[in-house]
């Protein structure tokens, strides 16, 4: 019985915490910097990909995969 009283403790003090997450500046600021973080993580990875498949063909350019006889 004491073990679910500290666990209910342990609830209520964690619901408790959850009334500051709206009032924090450093969430909304965060929040709302997301999109523009992942927008440039997606292009930097865009790039990235663009870079690499450009690359990809011209280190084919002299192999041959054909068998050699």
């Amino acid at each position: 019985m004491q073990g679910l009283a500290e666990s209910m403790s342990h609830l209520a003090d964690q619901l408790h915490k959850l009334k500051d997450v709206p009032s924090s500046k450093e969430m909304y600021r965060t929040i709302g910097e997301f999109p523009v973080v992942m927008e440039e993580g997606v292009d930097f990875i865009h790039n990235w990909l663009e870079s690499w498949l450009g690359a990809y063909p011209s280190a084919w350019d002299g192999i041959s995969t054909e068998p050699s006889v």
